[in-house]
């Protein structure tokens, strides 16, 4: 089995840390801390965690809106709850 996707060309520029925050808290998201390489947030109400949150995955186009590419987003089963978790609580 294969899983093929595809996307129109979004033309922009990179979103800046601001955007990126800004446009997932808008969506009921709060950021995961200790997770070095991106950013990354998580939504208790559905239980959902979105990674690897950078410019070169989030672009803004002319009219300023905010376009997610190629972020990761995942329901938390047992034991990404539990890492999420312990994350938080270092917070």
């Amino acid at each position: 089995m294969a899983l093929i996707t595809s996307q129109p060309t979004i033309v922009g520029t990179a979103a800046t840390r601001e955007e990126m925050n800004a446009y997932f808290r808008a969506r009921g998201f709060d950021p995961l801390p200790g997770l070095r390489v991106a950013l990354s947030f998580y939504r208790d109400l559905d239980r959902v965690v979105a990674f690897d949150i950078h410019s070169a995955n989030i672009l803004k186009d002319r009219r300023g809106i905010v376009f997610p590419i190629d972020a990761i987003v995942l329901a938390t089963d047992e034991e990404l709850g539990r890492i999420v978790e312990r994350l938080r609580e270092r917070a």
